[in-house]
């Protein structure tokens, strides 16, 4: 009882919490991850003549599949994907890192059409070719922390993995040839041809 008079009022000298609402707190970012929806591989690779794996990405947004095309992207202001390589090793030393990008018309894009398109789905195509190895990495408009991918492509059962890096071998020139990702993540072997 103390603090109360004996009317269950709050003494004068008792503060009382306020418990009014305020404005509503402002929502979260978005979380924006990559996931591999699908890989084959090609025995001379259109971008390279070499053995060639090419992965297809998709953005995820919260999770979820971009859904409302271009304009959903430039709303949240996502307007190419680009990558930084370290650690290159072998043939693979001085690769010049890519960009997906919304469109060639896209002026914040740092070289459009360099490797490729960011379609109005969210995916992209990454062609992996070489010699040697090397840690990639992708990023939304070329800043920011690195984007979570995750391997396991939409069909796929059992536990999925995700990396921020992804520590890539390229034996195209070996026999039988063969690029790893992610430190074997997804491998090359044993997946159909892209034709």
């Amino acid at each position: 009882m103390f603090g109360e008079n004996f009317m269950g009022s709050p003494s004068p000298g008792c503060s009382v919490p306020d418990t009014s609402e305020g404005p509503p707190a402002p929502a979260p970012p978005p979380t924006v991850s990559l996931r591999e929806t699908s890989a084959c591989t090609q025995a001379h690779g259109q971008l390279t003549g070499n053995f060639t794996l090419d992965v297809t990405y998709q953005l995820l947004i919260n999770g979820a599949a971009i859904t409302g095309g271009n304009s959903q992207m430039s709303s949240l202001g996502i307007y190419y994907v680009s990558e930084q390589l370290a650690n290159e090793t072998g043939g693979m030393a001085g690769t010049p890192p890519g960009a997906w990008c919304q469109s060639q018309a896209a002026g914040a894009c740092p070289s459009p059409g360099d490797l490729g398109e960011l379609s109005s789905n969210g995916t992209f195509t990454d062609y992996l070719s070489g010699q040697g190895a090397l840690a990639q990495s992708f990023y939304l408009n070329g800043i920011g922390a690195p984007l979570q991918v995750t391997f396991g492509a939409l069909g796929f059962v059992g536990p999925l993995q995700s990396y921020t890096v992804l520590n890539n071998t390229y034996n195209s020139r070996r026999r039988p040839p063969s690029v790893t990702v992610a430190g074997g993540a997804l491998s090359s072997a044993g997946l159909p041809s892209c034709n």
